[in-house]
Order: structure tokens, then sequence, then C-alpha cells
């Protein structure tokens, strides 16, 4: 037997969720910004948190959060290593995409596409993993043609 459940938004979590979204993207590209030549530690380091940013403030905190705001009639929990690994996906994925991006003086929009592509390829898999990470009374199904068109 299949039962739809039917869940609720805190509102002030989804709030939280696009504040924090915002904040890590705009942290995120200032410091991508500041990059001028990858063979500089500096460089190294500004690539570094600008994927922190991004991929661990803009993408990956604020898909937690909204997870979190989304309540049904369950008690879920999260398997630790496996959202900490959908953290890590999203910082390394887009750490690689702006490095692509940000190591090139003058930016072509065949690069800007392969960057583009490999930061949505790790949001993908940032979020079907924190997907599996989730502990519940209840089974998750998902459409394998759904799944492949959204990556």
């Amino acid at each position: 037997m299949t039962i739809n459940l039917v869940g609720t938004f805190d509102w002030t979590l989804v709030a939280i969720s696009y504040t924090v979204s915002v904040f890590g993207a705009f942290i995120g590209l200032c410091l991508a910004g500041m990059m001028t030549d990858l063979r500089s530690g500096m460089n190294r380091s500004l690539l570094v948190g600008s994927a922190i940013a991004f991929g661990g403030g803009a993408i990956w905190s604020m898909h937690f959060i909204g997870m979190l705001a989304y309540q049904v009639p369950l008690v879920i929990s999260y398997d630790a290593t496996l959202t900490a690994g959908s953290m890590l996906a999203a910082i390394v994925m887009t750490g690689v995409a702006v490095s692509m991006v940000g190591s090139q003086p003058k930016l072509k929009l065949g690069r800007l596409i392969a960057a583009g592509t490999l930061m949505g390829l790790g949001v993908a898999c940032m979020h079907y993993l924190g997907m599996l990470a989730m502990h519940m009374e209840a089974e998750m199904h998902h459409n394998p043609s759904m799944v492949c068109s959204s990556a």
C-alpha cells in the first residue's frame, strides 16, 4: 500500500536557508574574483575559501537547512558519514569548477559551460548523497529517468 505523506515548511528555516545561500554565494564570488594566478599560494587559498563558501555554504548548507525546514510526520535522522560526504562532494566539485574559470586570464565560453556542467553534477551528487543519508520509517523511490534528467 502506498501512502503519500503531506509535509509542511518551517518558513523561518526557509528564510534562513535562503539567507545562507545568498551570503555563501556572495562570499564565494568575492573570493573567486580576487584570484589572479593559481600558481600563487594566496590564490590557491582564495580558491579553497571560494569552494567552501560556494559548496559548503551556498549549496550544501542551503539544501540541508531546507531539508530540515520540510516537516513530515516521521522521525528522520541522517547518517553522519553520508551527510559529510554530500558536503565534501559539493565543496570539491565547486572548487574544481571555480579553478577551471579562475585559472585562465581570458574566459572562453566552452570552459565556462564545462565548469557550469561540472558544478551542476556536483550539486546533483550532493543532493542524492544527502537523500541517501536520510533514515526514516518510510521508503523513498526515485524515477530513474527523472534522476538522469536532473543531473
